[in-house]
């Protein structure tokens, strides 16, 4: 699917996710990143909750924000 260039992936953030790919050998193509577009957009908060509130009206709930996703639960 990443490197379909059929789909445009979103990510938010995506140079984490990215970096980390390319040691598994993944490609991805036609990748719009939230966070890229909000910085050259000039936007003043550029975190995903305050992009998703501003232009979605959606308002995240942040219990999980900082959980440590690589652990088993």
């Amino acid at each position: 699917m990443l490197a379909d260039p059929q789909l445009e992936k979103v990510f938010h953030d995506a140079d984490y996710d990215l970096r980390v790919s390319t040691g598994l050998r993944l490609s991805c193509v036609r990748l719009f990143d939230t966070r890229v577009a909000g910085q050259l957009g000039g936007e003043p908060a550029i975190g995903l909750a305050a992009l998703l509130e501003k232009y979605a009206g959606v308002k995240l709930d942040k219990e999980n924000q900082k959980a440590d996703w690589s652990l088993d639960r």
